[in-house]
């Protein structure tokens, strides 16, 4: 079947300003295999590259690469991560959050996250609608466990991170009912966020009314939220 869209992947060491040396990687084909339908348009809606790993969100769903550090063929290999209950709308409203990293001297205890954000209706038999993993990134895990049985009353998770210096994961977190903006810092107790804040909560003024994400300077220990204003 002749498809109208995919996906493609260009390699480059020079930052594009030489279209002779890159090379294109099409990944539709690889795509395609993880699902039974393929009379589908695959739209690519975010990508992050880690130290070691290619983590692609399309509106068929999330996928992960192979470790990029050992090739077993010329082409990437790509894995598809299953979230139960999760539709293909679901999809077109993530997010993904990485905290970039350097490992040019990498420890033992040094690893990347990336976690995954949805912007969908939750539910009272769903955990969460924020995903976050670690590399090989093989299980995923929900980003925070509520209790609230009034659905208004649960904080929309619009990012979160992971600080590893400080073993700390970072929320920012919306009211849907109060329009309350506020960022919470959680220690993590065997891999997993605790339910108790670390520090108490710092909630922004009532004029920061549309809230986006955040995003930890990669030379720094500087936390920055931004809105779309």
């Amino acid at each position: 079947m002749r498809r109208l869209t995919g996906l493609f992947i260009g390699k480059t060491v020079s930052g594009f300003w030489t279209f002779k040396e890159c090379i294109w990687y099409e990944l539709t084909d690889l795509i395609f295999a993880e699902i039974d339908d393929e009379d589908q348009v695959l739209t690519a809606i975010d990508l992050v590259l880690t130290n070691h790993f290619l983590v692609i969100l399309t509106n068929l769903g999330l996928y992960v690469s192979s470790d990029l550090r050992y090739p077993t063929t010329s082409r990437i290999k790509l894995s598809r991560v299953e979230f139960c209950g999760f539709e293909r709308n679901d999809y077109k409203k993530g997010k993904l959050w990485y905290n970039e990293k350097c490992f040019a001297n990498r420890e033992s205890f040094e690893v990347d996250y990336v976690t995954v954000t949805f912007k969908r209706n939750r539910t009272l038999s769903e955990s969460s609608s924020c995903f976050f993993s670690k590399e090989p990134f093989l299980q995923w895990l929900p980003c925070a466990i509520s209790t609230y049985k009034n659905e208004r009353s649960v904080p929309h998770v619009i990012a979160f991170l992971i600080d590893q210096e400080t073993q700390s994961g970072v929320y920012l977190f919306h009211m849907q009912d109060t329009k309350e903006t506020y960022v919470t810092v959680a220690m993590l107790k065997d891999g997993k966020p605790s339910p108790q804040p670390k520090f108490p909560s710092f909630q922004f003024p009532s004029t920061f009314v549309h809230p986006v994400g955040m995003v930890f300077h990669p030379r720094s220990h500087f936390l920055y939220v931004y809105g779309n204003q």
